[in-house]
């Protein structure tokens, strides 16, 4: 929904009225011309009152981009972690509602609501740990680990 303001103004009424939207972490003006950056949408929201609880974040990671230039840009993983990073060190959105935007808000978009998402009994052990300010530490995925201690375990998929 940040491909443009217009676009995002356009979702308002449709997140209000209960709709679920995504965010593309991907998207800065300067490769997009007319996008919104994360920061600039959520902003945009919450000044129109719109709740958070319906909104996530992705970061099209592992995709490529075409760039006004014509170049193809590779898309990271990464991206959506430095963008939740830097929300949360600018502290602009209080933190228990930034980590809702990447964990239980898009486990239930995604109807996996039941099993991930939240910190719960029986649900699958899908962790991340960080030290101070925002620097990963540790994954844990379904309970065992990928990284631990600032080193990665495990390079395959999952």
């Amino acid at each position: 929904m940040n491909r443009s303001p217009d676009t995002l103004d356009e979702f308002l009424e449709f997140i209000q009225a209960g709709g679920g939207v995504d965010l593309t972490v991907s998207y800065t003006p300067a490769e997009r011309p007319g996008s919104l950056t994360v920061r600039d949408s959520l902003q945009r929201m919450i000044r129109a009152g719109v709740s958070l609880d319906r909104v996530t974040l992705s970061s099209d990671s592992n995709a490529t981009r075409m760039l006004p230039d014509k170049r193809l840009k590779y898309l990271s993983i990464q991206t959506l972690f430095q963008v939740i990073r830097d929300l949360w060190l600018a502290g602009e959105i209080s933190r228990p509602q930034l980590v809702r935007l990447v964990t239980e808000n898009p486990a239930r978009s995604l109807g996996l609501g039941r099993i991930k998402g939240l910190i719960e009994a029986g649900r699958h052990a899908d962790l991340i740990i960080l030290k101070e300010p925002f620097e990963l530490d540790g994954v844990l995925l379904k309970g065992k680990w990928a990284r631990r201690d600032g080193q990665t375990l495990i390079r395959d998929p999952f």
